[in-house]
């Protein structure tokens, strides 16, 4: 029988960032500041929060996914999860219905997979 808390639970598999990349997440509403992207998927992301932000399960986020600097995509993330263990990691869905951004993002991802037999 298979251990529930091995089990995957996404619907896609977990790119972990490139630092090379320098990809960041900015939430206006939380202040103009970085977020560090823990990782990514098809699916959704977790991010690296500040236990001031007070992120709640259910929660909609108006956000910009970083590329660089100077290009940001635009994602409306819905917060499933916040965990407080060392510090507070926040896992989010994406919606592709209510996401004008998604096929840029999908397309990065695709760009992260190829390039992973370079590494």
């Amino acid at each position: 029988m298979e251990n529930k808390n091995s089990k995957e639970r996404r619907r896609s598999t977990r790119k972990e960032v490139l630092e090379t990349f320098q990809v960041f997440l900015v939430i206006p509403g939380r202040g103009l500041r970085r977020f560090q992207i823990k990782d990514v998927s098809e699916h959704g992301m977790s991010f690296v929060g500040d236990m001031a932000d007070k992120f709640k399960p259910g929660e909609s986020v108006e956000s910009f996914f970083y590329l660089n600097p100077s290009l940001r995509i635009p994602l409306k993330l819905l917060v499933r999860r916040v965990t407080t263990a060392d510090e507070p990691v926040i896992g989010a869905e994406l919606d592709p219905k209510t996401n004008p951004g998604i096929n840029a993002l999908l397309s990065f991802l695709q760009l992260l997979d190829e390039l992973t037999v370079y590494l």
